[in-house]
Order: C-alpha cells, then structure tokens, then sequence
C-alpha cells in the first residue's frame, strides 16, 4: 500500500507527503516496502532495512494484512471448501478479487456486504491477533524511539467489507491509546478515510486505496507532522520520514 501498488508509485500518500514537503524544505525519501507481511514478521526488518538509514521519522503502516477477515483462508482451513468452489461464489480472498485497478461500483459494494455479513455470522477472526497486532506496534514504536527516529504509525485503513473494518476500529483504537501511553504520534487513517464513501476510497478489491484515499491520507499525515514540529508548513528543517508497510524520507 505505502509503495502506491496496485497503482503507480507516484499515487501512493507516502510519496504524496514526501511531494508537499520536498515543496517548503530539502527532504530525502525512502519506502521499505512488505507487502502481505503481518506486522509480526515485518518488525523483525526493522533495523536492518529502515534504522539503518539513520531517519528523523519513521512512518509506519500496517494493519491491511492484519485486520482483514480473510474469509477464503477460514473456509478453507474450517470448513474444507475448495478454493475453486469459492471463487466460482465470488467470495475469495477479501473479496473476489476483480480487477485491482478498477474503481469501485455499486456492484463491488454488494459483494463487500456479502462477504461481510458472512464473515460476521461465522465470526471469522482477524489474521493478526488484536494483543499480537497492539504489542508489536509498540515494540516497533520503541525501537525507533531508542534509534533517535520519531515514529508515526497510521492505524489500519477502511475495508469494503464491514467485519473486516470492525477489526480496523479496535485496532485503531488501540494504537492511539498505545501512542497517548508511549508518547508517539499517530495517524488514524479508518478515522480520516471514513469521512467519505468507501467507493470513492476504495478499490473494486475493498481492501486498496484508490487515488483520492491515498490523497486524504497523505494530508492527515502532512498535517500531524507539521502540527508536531511546531514549524508550520514553510519549515525548513531537513528531516527524514521513513514508512515500514515501511517507508523512509529524510
């Protein structure tokens, strides 16, 4: 997601940030990109791949791969229903998987509350635990704080589906309480994304930003960093913003 996939890179709010603050200050920027990673497993990269490049900030997104109610895997490893039978329902993988590229329609959205009210009935689980999910954002958080970096971790996104973004909530609500205790700043991004229609956010796959969610997202985190180095936007510190879905910007 922060590398702009399934669009070009140029789409994606990391690279947007970098772009409206390149504007009013020398920034350099890098992206470490995990993608389907569980926020688990990605944390185990974290100095090797992003506190190695030194970054004043250090953003963090994940929470795609680690609310979603993937309802295909659970049918699969429950109930013993082929992969086949369930892509010939329209109800593999987070949705059925239309074309990643294409803008949600009204259709799409029928399938998103579909897939959720199945999900929902056989209280299919998050891929990541929600104690996993909340002790591994603060393990992270902590070990750029250690580094001298400042993180800012973005709370899971909106999803199509309604089961999946009840899991998005309570994770976000447990990033913020997180960074309130430790002292770290946070984006929440279900939050600012949920202040407009999912289609227009979304993707046809309900789990992808499409363009304007990637704006909307990029400005929420524009604002919290120039809130936050009490600077304003014609700074002119030379900082480092990194993500670990990751990117890094210095």
């Amino acid at each position: 997601m922060i590398s702009g996939y399934p669009m070009a890179p140029e789409v994606s709010f990391f690279n947007r940030l970098v772009g409206h603050l390149a504007a009013t200050r020398p920034v350099e920027a890098k992206i470490v990109s995990l993608p389907s990673f569980p926020i688990d497993r990605a944390r185990r990269h974290l100095a090797k791949r992003v506190l190695s490049w030194h970054p004043d900030y250090v953003v963090v997104q994940f929470g795609t791969t680690d609310a979603g109610a993937v309802l295909q895997r659970y049918l699969i490893k429950r109930l013993g229903i082929g992969k086949k039978s369930l892509t010939e329902r329209g109800l593999s993988a987070l949705s059925n998987r239309p074309g990643p590229w294409r803008a949600a329609t009204f259709a799409d959205m029928a399938r998103w509350f579909v897939k959720g009210a199945i999900a929902r009935l056989l209280r299919v689980p998050p891929r990541t635990s929600r104690e996993i999910y909340c002790q591994s954002a603060s393990a992270i958080a902590s070990e750029i704080m250690a580094s001298g970096a400042r993180p800012l971790l973005l709370t899971p996104f909106c999803f199509g589906d309604a089961w999946s973004e009840h899991y998005a909530k309570q994770f976000s609500e447990d990033l913020e309480q997180l960074a309130r205790t430790k002292r770290f700043l946070v984006v929440n991004g279900l939050k600012a994304l949920r202040k407009y229609p999912h289609r227009k956010v979304l993707l046809a796959n309900g789990c992808h930003l499409s363009s304007f969610g990637h704006e909307v997202i990029a400005k929420e985190l524009l604002r919290v960093i120039m809130e936050s180095s009490g600077v304003g936007v014609s700074g002119s510190d030379h900082g480092v913003v990194g993500e670990t879905d990751c990117g890094n910007a210095r």
